[in-house]
């Protein structure tokens, strides 16, 4: 095994990496996708099928994602994967966005179907999620002060314990059905690969019939194939005690492209990670990991779930939001309703210390700050968050956020309070020491009925009709009927279109 890696206190290569992805000109842009569970994916890949549509998404580099717009960036990088392998080749097949974007295609109705479940079916997960949230917070508690502290040796085995919560299993078991497994992969045989490493597998990663693992490095090396912009799966960390760090930075974690990490922990390029054992969707050693060693897990990697990105979207989103309340008590009350949430990965530092993450909402809900952190300078940020009032709760976190990188923010129709529904896409800019540096389109979750075409119509107004808080249902829902993510995937088409930038 090589000795365990040495963080680096800055992310400077790896975004230096990331910026060689793709040979980006002059109109390359990036896209923000914002948290809101199903409501913010299903209005993201509208979004998506937009700029596809009209051949933009080709020019996007980079796409950043929180909570539930990174159910959507995971559905966008692995169902191409999927087809390439399926066709037995390093690159997917022509036409597969095409396809993949297609209304009455077999991956929106996949998603139709996969999105929701009847009344029964959610009487009953919530039945079961209530029950496991109970065990969880009695256990885990258990675990943590008893076990945690009493481990001597690497603390990998505890926190795969405390990672398979019954919670967090039932919510990532959910995305995985609904956006990271191909149509009509249920039921489907893993494959050999996953077969020989099937216990280990399951173990780790809590993989769903249909869905194999994927790597974060493999995963980047398909998309750069394929064309498809780099990513970023973003996150909170429990900052450790005595980063210096200081503001989001020291609380703001990512999952990225080239690598891992923040400016509290440190951090390690995907490379830096490997040849630790064997993980799931890595590949098989010579002769396949032995059953005892996948039974023992003496040979899986400690970053084995950490480098999966099965899991990213479940890191970035599992949590009840609002730890960045000024109040320390409303911090503390948040962190114990999310007993059971957070997830338990190795320090980048240490084999003997674990980091705690979370919702990357708790520190910044739209996936914008990672963006401008790399010095990207033509914005989409898409906003889903619930904002029944149009407070934009999350634009004003944004500015206060890019002040501590020296950077103002402005979208002249936020901030005078001048927002219609009418014009959903708003410009803006990024101004650096009092000069203009950068655009912003801001992509606001809104209705307007004359902005539909006819086949958005009758998905929207259809859904609308009966439900009259549409587009502005709580997150809570996340029990989406067919026309429900028709409507909300068919609105965000529709104001997608209206984005300037599409055309170059």
């Amino acid at each position: 095994m090589p000795p365990w890696p040495e963080p680096s206190p800055s992310a400077t290569d790896l975004w230096a990496a990331e910026r060689a992805h793709l040979a980006s000109g002059p109109d390359a842009f990036a896209v923000a996708l914002s948290g809101g569970g199903n409501r913010a994916a299903s209005f993201a890949i509208g979004v998506l099928a937009a700029l596809h549509e009209r051949d933009a998404l080709r020019r996007a580099h980079t796409v950043s994602a929180v909570s539930g717009g990174t159910y959507a960036l995971s559905w966008l990088l692995l169902q191409p994967y999927h087809a390439a392998r399926a066709a037995g080749s390093e690159r997917p097949p022509d036409g597969v966005l095409d396809a993949m974007f297609d209304p009455a295609g077999p991956y929106q109705r996949h998603l139709e179907a996969s999105t929701g479940g009847g009344a029964s079916t959610a009487f009953g997960y919530w039945l079961a999620t209530g029950f496991s949230a109970l065990t969880d917070v009695t256990l885990v508690n258990a675990l943590r002060l008893l076990t945690v502290p009493l481990a001597a040796g690497p603390k990998q085995a505890v926190g795969e314990l405390l990672n398979r919560t019954g919670t967090r299993r039932d919510y990532l078991t959910r995305i995985q059905r609904a956006y990271q497994r191909q149509p009509g992969a249920a039921g489907r045989s893993l494959g050999r690969e996953l077969l020989e490493g099937g216990i280990a597998a399951r173990r780790s990663l809590q993989l769903v019939e249909g869905v194999e693992p994927v790597t974060f490095p493999v995963l980047r090396d398909a998309a750069r194939r394929a064309g498809l912009p780099a990513f970023v799966f973003n996150a909170t960390v429990r900052t450790p005690r005595g980063s210096r760090a200081q503001g989001l930075a020291g609380r703001h974690f990512e999952l990225a492209s080239a690598g891992l990490g923040s400016d509290a922990t440190g951090w390690l390029a995907w490379e830096d990670t490997e040849g630790h054992g064997w993980e799931p969707g890595s590949g098989a050693a010579a002769g396949g990991p032995r059953w005892r060693d996948l039974v023992s897990d003496e040979r899986n990697s400690p970053f084995a779930t950490v480098r999966n990105v099965n899991v990213a979207s479940a890191i970035s989103g599992a949590a009840v939001s609002g730890s960045n309340l000024p109040s320390r008590w409303a911090g503390r009350a948040v962190s114990l309703l999310n007993v059971g949430l957070e997830y338990a990965v190795p320090s980048l530092a240490s084999p003997r210390r674990l980091l705690w993450l979370s919702d990357g909402g708790h520190c910044e809900n739209l996936g914008a700050y990672a963006l401008l952190r790399r010095g990207h300078r033509r914005i989409v940020v898409v906003d889903a968050e619930h904002d029944p009032l149009r407070r934009f709760v999350g634009y004003g976190r944004l500015r206060t956020a890019a002040r501590e990188l020296g950077l103002e923010l402005r979208v002249p129709a936020i901030d005078e309070g001048a927002f219609a529904a009418a014009q959903p896409v708003l410009a803006g800019t990024i101004e650096e020491a009092g000069a203009t540096v950068g655009e912003l389109r801001w992509i606001k979750l809104s209705l307007d009925p004359a902005l539909l075409g006819q086949g958005e119509r009758e998905a929207v107004e259809g859904y609308a009709a009966g439900h009259p808080a549409f587009p502005q249902e709580s997150t809570i829902d996340q029990f989406f009927e067919p026309a429900q993510y028709r409507a909300y995937r068919a609105l965000g088409t529709a104001v997608g279109r209206t984005l300037d930038w599409l055309d170059g």
